[in-house]
């Protein structure tokens, strides 16, 4: 345990054991839980025991081709509530996984098919609170719909709200663009 880490025991430490990543950016931190090590990287997630490396169960998803398996793809982070799992997908998709099995428990489309052609992620971290998993689209520049942040139920993954980032009409602030379009 971190307490027992000092000054006089903490001078030659050397690697313990190692793990490849599939080819991708790679820029997701792993989450450490009950000695499992789960790791999101591509079009996987892996879930290791930490203390020795060792494999305890992958889920890969099949990627439309043009996501060439996720490879450009770029996820900072997972969540875990409730025995779940939850990870975001190169194409737009939150998934929950058995944290024990990692057997797909929901999936839901965050992204429509028409958002992902212009671009929109999901590539930070979702977050689970409350027994609703949330996460926000990113890449919203060439999308005139706008950014937004979603909340879907631990339980089923259905979704419970959405918020779009930029007021709309009839919405508090949405008539304080003087009528330009919110689009």
């Amino acid at each position: 345990p971190p307490s027992q880490i000092n000054n006089k025991n903490a001078h030659n430490p050397r690697v313990a054991w190692t793990w490849a990543l599939p080819v991708s950016p790679n820029e997701t931190t792993p989450l450490s839980h009950d000695g499992v090590l789960f790791i999101k990287s591509a079009n996987q997630v892996e879930a290791l025991n930490a203390a020795s490396g060792t494999l305890l169960w992958k889920y890969t998803r099949r990627l439309p081709d043009d996501l060439h398996n996720g490879r450009n793809a770029v996820v900072k982070g997972l969540a875990l509530y409730g025995g779940k799992l939850f990870a975001p997908t190169a194409d737009g998709h939150i998934v929950a996984l058995d944290v024990k099995t990692g057997k797909v428990i929901w999936d839901h489309a965050v992204l429509s098919p028409y958002e992902l052609k212009h671009h929109l992620k999901l590539d930070g971290a979702p977050l689970a609170v409350k027994g609703k998993v949330m996460m926000g689209a990113s890449d919203c520049t060439t999308y005139k719909g706008g950014c937004f942040i979603v909340a879907l139920d631990a339980k089923t993954g259905k979704e419970a709200w959405r918020f779009h980032t930029i007021a709309r009409p009839g919405q508090p602030g949405g008539n304080s663009w003087n009528g330009a379009p919110v689009d």
